[in-house]
């Protein structure tokens, strides 16, 4: 099977201050977010939102960011352990394998 892409999702303290710094000095753009209510996708991030996802890319990688409190909230193993960041595996084809009994 042939692994055609990674897309990390960390979770981090603040979504704005995260996505900025990823825009600002590293070169990625914001592609959506979604604010603490959830009422929908933002294109740009508001100033008076409060976010608690965001994904982002440059090229090809995608990052995925998401505000730690909701990352817990949402992966029910992550509430008892600290946990910094999770991967999405995407895999476009999968070998077709026929299993036989002995």
């Amino acid at each position: 099977m042939k692994t055609n892409k990674l897309t990390p999702n960390l979770a981090v303290k603040d979504i704005k201050q995260t996505a900025r710094f990823y825009c600002e000095n590293l070169g990625f753009e914001l592609v959506m977010a979604v604010s603490i209510t959830q009422e929908g996708i933002d294109q740009q991030m508001s100033d008076d939102k409060e976010y608690v996802y965001a994904m982002l890319k440059k090229d090809g990688v995608e990052l995925m960011f998401q505000r730690a409190d909701s990352f817990q909230e949402d992966i029910s193993l992550a509430k008892s352990i600290p946990i910094g960041a999770s991967a999405l595996f995407t895999c476009r084809e999968m070998a077709s394998r026929r299993f036989t009994k002995n």
